[in-house]
């Protein structure tokens, strides 16, 4: 089975892939908005237990951004090239990630689904600066991607453990009623964009100042 990869080895994006992937998520996300959302929110709403907000004060963004800074530092200290380049991709990763979703959590204003359990309402309010309406897109579950994503692809060996990290911090945001599935579906997509984006403007900046050496 040929295994599909977002960039290649070139440095630039597939954009056949990265189509399918934004339309797919795209589809979900509105089924979500129409339908889905409520069925699968409630269903684990009934799973909250205390571990998900352990989970939930670990993958906040300003500790995952934390976490990524405090280790890249370290490992450049250290002199560990791989997770020097690891920490620091994951570093720019949930920045750009974080910029986008707070953009588009102020345009779309989505009302947070714990609101919706007190009042039995959905709402958007765009452009609202209230946290009550800044529910899609979730910003946990982009960081945490933007930093599982960007270690993958330094370590692809630890794929599996970065995605099952990134599973159970997307289910965590559900389950403790501060985010709907959508939510966390489209913020997913941000966050491995990010780390993809993040490659790619590295390789670009890699190729120019090989062909100004040239020159």
């Amino acid at each position: 089975m040929k295994k599909i990869k977002i960039i290649n080895r070139f440095g630039d994006f597939n954009w056949k892939t990265v189509a399918l992937l934004m339309l797919g998520t795209v589809i979900c996300t509105v089924a979500g908005f129409v339908w889905l959302d409520e069925l699968i929110f409630l269903r684990l709403r009934s799973y909250d237990i205390g571990a998900w907000h352990w989970l939930d004060i670990l993958g906040k963004w300003p500790i995952v951004l934390g976490w990524a800074v405090v280790l890249f530092g370290i490992s450049r200290f250290l002199r560990e090239n791989k997770f020097q380049m690891a920490f620091g991709n994951a570093t720019l990763a949930i920045i750009i990630a974080m910029f986008v979703t707070g953009l588009l959590k102020i345009s779309f204003g989505r009302m947070r689904p714990n609101m919706f359990e007190a009042l039995g309402i959905t709402e958007f309010r765009p452009f609202s600066l209230s946290n009550t309406f800044h529910s899609f897109p979730s910003g946990h579950t982009a960081a945490a991607l933007a930093l599982l994503v960007s270690l993958g692809i330094v370590f692809p060996k630890c794929r599996i453990i970065t995605w099952t990290l990134s599973v159970l911090v997307a289910i965590s945001r559900i389950a403790i009623g501060s985010h709907w599935p959508s939510d966390v579906v489209f913020g997913a997509l941000i966050g491995t964009l990010s780390a993809y984006f993040v490659i790619y403007l590295k390789k670009r900046y890699a190729a120019y100042i090989l062909e100004k050496r040239h020159q």
